[in-house]
């Protein structure tokens, strides 16, 4: 099993709200909570796009893609209810630790993805920037 990330293309718009700096938002992504920080916008058109091929037809997925300026994130959810997540995060080995949240960091495709299973799910945050992946995860 193995998860195939492809890049993120986005174009972000003017927005009002970047002007009279609307905060940070939290949104539920396959039931778990996620930091939105001010001025990412959803990208609806890119968010199923930037998956090629994900792990297991009988696993239940949700994401979304922010995007600011040339910074896009992606936050993919995968219920893991048929196996357990071993079997999911055996294959990757750079562990490491963002906001105390154990986990993996890869490079695929021009993206960093930080994976992580949480409530009974598999968390996969990708981003052309490293930095802003920690913005978006709540411990």
């Amino acid at each position: 099993m193995f998860i195939v990330v492809t890049s993120i293309s986005a174009v972000s718009a003017f927005d009002l709200g970047d002007i009279f700096g609307s905060g940070d938002q939290t949104v539920k992504i396959g039931g778990i909570d996620f930091n939105i920080p001010a001025g990412y916008k959803e990208d609806s058109k890119n968010t199923f796009n930037m998956i090629e091929g994900y792990i297991d037809e009988g696993y239940d997925f949700d994401g979304k893609v922010y995007v600011k300026d040339n910074t896009e994130v992606g936050i993919f959810v995968y219920n893991y209810s048929s196996s357990g997540a071993e079997d999911i995060l055996g294959n990757l080995s750079n562990e490491t630790t963002i906001n105390d949240v154990g986990g993996f960091m890869e490079f695929d495709d021009n993206d960093y993805v930080f994976v992580y299973s949480k409530d009974k799910c598999i968390v996969m945050i990708a981003s052309n920037d490293k930095n802003v992946i920690g913005d978006f995860i709540i411990a």
